[in-house]
């Protein structure tokens, strides 16, 4: 039997100008520190996702690692 197609989880999908929200950890060998990130995003590639920043950072990442946020 031949594999055809391989099942492949969704992945959310984005627009450009939405609010999204990520988490950054550090270990520095004694605590870990979670940061929680949000920004906009300004350009969709078919594997990454770039987020402006308010301060004009520009972080580059795999949408599986965005979650949506709405702001009301």
């Amino acid at each position: 039997m031949k594999l055809i197609k391989k099942n492949t989880p969704a992945a959310p999908t984005f627009n450009v100008g939405d609010l999204v929200r990520w988490n950054e950890n550090h270990f520095d060998g004694r605590v870990t520190e979670t940061i929680v990130r949000t920004g906009t995003i300004i350009k969709l590639n078919r594997k990454t996702v770039d987020v402006q920043r308010e301060n004009g950072d520009i972080y580059r990442g795999e949408p599986a690692e965005l979650a949506a946020v709405k702001f009301c």
